[in-house]
């Protein structure tokens, strides 16, 4: 359908950050602008791309007038990216989607519906994995899983922030955006703001947003380098303050401390193939730990972490 001369107004704005992705972008486009719910707007912004991902961009402008486009004078990096776009949008939801994923082409009307049906602030999809080879693959855990862990408890949806959508009204009374400065975990730290501050998360189990893993083959491109990783452990630093200043129930305040914890050590530190900066994961995850509100309750419900973290911090 083309609707570039219909006005009409937007039911989810859908935010998409580019920067050289020319590859991917027009099987990421496709899958938006075929979504069944067609009162959508797709703002593209991009970060001063050098390759012809900007001219794909304006040609996709020219053809359908959902379509919107930024181009950036100078990279400021994806935090910057996605803010600019969240200023431009007018839909009463926000989504996002990174330049090479794809979603079901009804993902964002069934997700809007039970968003419309229920007024809630967050609505979340699934997310499939779609590796370097064969079939997509659920995210950690099955919807099913998700879904009960989710409604047992809000701050268990800590991750994959891309395949929920967010209500505009929301984000602007809180304040809500991306942080600057921070080079990875910059999504983490705004679901987690959304997630504190919401009283209610719906999820929809059954339409995807797929995930495209891209490997480029060799070990270092999985790894991460120092920046990635002192703005990793910032990202964490600035978390477990939001948590301690949060009015959560114990529950829930431990389930969050954890998350951190087990970002730092399950994940960052093996994003470092450098002994210093895993030293250095190691000094701030200790630090934090330190910073604790309720050790007892934590070592009771993660007696593993808890133990090496006491004993690191004895040591030290």
């Amino acid at each position: 359908m083309n609707v570039s001369k219909k006005k009409f107004s937007p039911l989810v704005s859908i935010i998409v950050p580019v920067y050289n992705v020319a590859p991917y972008l027009q099987k990421a486009l496709d899958s938006l602008l075929g979504q069944t719910l067609q009162n959508i707007e797709v703002i593209c912004v991009d970060d001063k791309s050098e390759d012809n991902s900007l001219s794909l961009l304006r040609t996709y402008e020219k053809k359908d007038g959902r379509i919107k486009v930024l181009a950036l004078d100078v990279n400021q990096g994806v935090s910057v990216a996605r803010n600019e776009g969240m200023k431009m949008a007018r839909g009463e939801y926000l989504g996002f989607l990174d330049p090479d994923d794809t979603v079901d082409l009804d993902f964002f009307e069934n997700l809007w519906t039970r968003a419309a049906a229920t007024g809630a602030d967050i609505v979340k999809g699934l997310r499939k994995v779609i590796p370097s080879f064969g079939e997509a693959e659920l995210s950690r855990l099955s919807s099913e899983e998700f879904s009960k862990k989710i409604a047992q408890n809000k701050m268990y949806f800590s991750y994959e922030f891309s395949v929920a959508i967010f209500k505009r009204s929301f984000l602007e009374k809180h304040k809500i955006d991306f942080p600057r400065g921070i080079i990875v975990c910059e999504e983490i730290v705004f679901l987690l703001k959304a997630i504190l501050l919401t009283n209610r998360v719906e999820v929809v189990s059954d339409k995807s947003y797929y995930y495209l893993f891209r490997r480029e083959g060799s070990l270092n491109s999985v790894m991460w380098n120092d920046a990635k990783i002192k703005s990793s452990v910032l990202a964490c630093n600035m978390m477990v303050d939001f948590i301690r200043d949060a009015n959560l129930d114990l529950e829930s305040y431990v389930i969050g401390f954890q998350d951190q914890m087990t970002r730092l050590l399950d994940y960052v530190f093996y994003k470092s193939s450098s002994p210093q900066m895993k030293q250095f994961i190691i000094s701030h995850s200790i630090e934090i730990y330190s910073r604790c509100k309720y050790p007892n309750e934590y070592a009771k419900t993660y007696p593993f972490y808890a133990e090496h973290l006491k004993g690191l911090l004895t040591k030290k």
